[in-house]
């Protein structure tokens, strides 16, 4: 598969996240994607700074793993939503909780 961003966003389109029934790409937690000089760069946005480190690296191994079929290097950076994406996270988290 060619390295482009249409391509990518292709792969991160089905990866969910693992306890709400909504994909990373819904909930906003991959906020931004760019393919430069061969390299997938990615901006993760989580909804509060405190969350566990567990939970940040459970979320960009979900969002990275997929990403192998690029065999690129992928760079996440962090960020936290702001308030109107952590409104809306929220408010998908609520309806699509898993049981």
């Amino acid at each position: 598969m060619e390295l482009t961003r249409e391509n990518v966003l292709q792969v991160l389109k089905p990866v969910m996240h693992p306890m709400i029934n909504a994909s990373l790409l819904d909930l906003d937690i991959i906020k931004d994607v760019q393919v430069k000089d061969g390299e997938i760069h990615m901006v993760m946005a989580m909804p509060f700074a405190q969350i566990y480190e567990n939970v940040k690296r459970v979320l960009i191994e979900a969002a990275t793993q997929p990403l192998a079929v690029f065999d690129a290097k992928v760079k996440v950076k962090l960020t936290i939503m702001d308030d109107a994406a952590r409104e809306r996270f929220l408010e998908l988290e609520n309806k699509n909780w898993k049981q």
